[in-house]
């Protein structure tokens, strides 16, 4: 995936599915990176911990979010700032949209 600048858009970037219940479409500038994630009924995004600081904006649905050893339920206009080296993941029972700010962006979303 190529580094954006200037101006863009989430519909001319590629669906990565990601599992049956999960995708999500990436943008990335040179110091930060978006993950629009798109969950259907029952997906959930595993728990992984990474080196970057992550920011989590609900979109629409009703999210479970667990960062760290706290757990909270996520709803629209809900943020979930996570520090680097903290583990995280998040899921719904209904469709849900979470965007995440990922900086500096992950590597291995950049090949």
């Amino acid at each position: 995936m190529p580094v954006l600048t200037g101006y863009g858009s989430f519909a001319d970037t590629d669906e990565e599915v990601v599992s049956a219940t999960v995708s999500r479409r990436v943008i990335s500038g040179e110091r930060s990176m978006l993950i629009w994630w798109y969950l259907k009924p029952g997906g959930q995004v595993p728990a992984a911990t990474y080196p970057q600081e992550r920011m989590a904006w609900v979109l629409r649905g009703v999210v479970d979010f667990r960062m760290g050893d706290d757990a909270q339920v996520c709803v629209p206009g809900g943020v979930v700032v996570v520090p680097p080296g903290t583990e995280r993941e998040f899921g719904c029972a209904g469709e849900a949209e979470v965007v995440e700010l990922v900086s500096p962006p992950q590597p291995d979303l950049l090949a």
